[in-house]
């Protein structure tokens, strides 16, 4: 049994009251409205202000209002999950956009209305799929990352030609379980190798040369490194009917990366980063937009050119590591984290529809 991840959306509406270049009128007052819209599960949210002043908003909605001076030109709130109504009676354990120190928001102070739309991910137990799943709206999606096998030997996988040697191999897996009747895609980053002195490898993911019949076996890639040398890699995707349940269907979306490129060329301190998500639109992230993706930041080869063994799934039991493989949040320009790190996500901006896998990168 693992544990399921389930994302929220709700929205935060600043609306401005109007101009106060009367002064015989009403002062500026900047209106925060928060509104979840997240069925049998509220949350509390702490918003505070320049002035000083703190606000619980807690359930569905709340408002605030703050005087504001037009002079200034924004109003800084600074915005802190505090708890979760339901954590206890479910066991939740959250994973908050904003993180533990909060997001620092600027409104515009009597500009007009300013919103915030942010997604909320609780990992709740008791899923019982074939791996590890985060629920979204348009679906269920899980991970997984690999470089060895159980008794702690490399993955040895990729084959450079059909009749050739077996090699040492990375493999990135996403899965998105999706019902039938509802259109969702699979949005995906390409995925990055990145070593020592500078090194970079982009391997793309859509390639027009696709369109391979679902039994046959993809072509070797070769993605071309910073440093003139190469890296070759097969993308392996297709649709097939859900093992659990008639109503849905499985998008995969594997990458099989050779580490013996890496290795024989001299390259050390490596690692792959990639993020996929599942959406029923295109991701547009707007001024003040959080979403979340399921976001790998595996480890390849050590100092030594050696390959790190790791082999675990999103919310596994056994072996939970979200430095490596997690939900991390996309943040819109006007929505910042304080005090963490904030890495992001490589642009989501590959599509997979089931059937073929389309670049809408520049």
């Amino acid at each position: 049994m693992h544990r399921i991840a389930q994302i929220f959306l709700f929205s935060v509406t600043t609306t401005l009251a109007s101009s106060c270049a009367d002064d015989s009128g009403p002062p500026a007052v900047a209106t925060l409205s928060l509104t979840l819209a997240t069925p049998g599960f509220d949350a509390c949210y702490e918003a505070g202000f320049p002035n000083g002043d703190l606000h619980e908003l807690c359930g569905p909605v709340g408002e605030i209002s703050v005087a504001c001076d037009p002079r200034l030109g924004n109003v800084r709130v600074t915005l802190r999950r505090t708890r979760s109504v339901d954590e206890r009676q479910y066991d939740l354990v959250v994973a908050d956009p904003c993180g533990q120190a909060g997001c620092a928001l600027d409104v515009g102070c009597d500009t007009g209305p300013t919103e915030v739309v942010f997604a909320l991910a609780n990992d709740r137990t008791g899923a019982d799929w074939t791996d590890s799943h985060v629920a979204l709206s348009a679906g269920s999606a899980g991970a997984k990352f690999r470089t060895c096998v159980d008794d702690g030997e490399p993955l040895r996988l990729l084959q450079t030609t059909p009749d050739g040697p077996r090699h040492a191999t990375a493999l990135l897996h996403f899965v998105a379980a999706i019902e039938r009747q509802y259109p969702a895609t699979v949005f995906a980053a390409a995925p990055v190798v990145s070593c020592a002195n500078n090194v970079r490898c982009d391997l793309a993911l859509a390639d027009s040369s696709e369109g391979n019949p679902p039994d046959e076996t993809p072509s070797l890639r070769q993605a071309s490194c910073t440093d003139g040398t190469s890296l070759s890699y097969k993308v392996f995707h297709g649709s097939e009917p859900h093992p659990e349940s008639a109503n849905h269907e499985s998008r995969y979306l594997t990458i099989a990366i050779n580490l013996d490129d890496l290795a024989d060329q001299g390259h050390v301190d490596c690692q792959v980063t990639h993020a996929a998500t599942l959406a029923a639109a295109p991701i547009a992230l707007g001024a003040a937009d959080v979403f979340p993706v399921l976001a790998t930041y595996g480890p390849l080869l050590d100092a030594d050119g050696a390959i790190i063994c790791t082999e675990l799934s999103t919310d596994d039991y056994t072996y939970e590591d979200p430095a490596i493989l997690g939900v991390e949040f996309m943040r819109g320009w006007n929505l910042a984290p304080l005090g963490e790190t904030w890495r992001g996500v490589l642009p989501l901006c590959t599509s997979f529809d089931g059937a073929a896998v389309t670049s809408l990168c520049d």
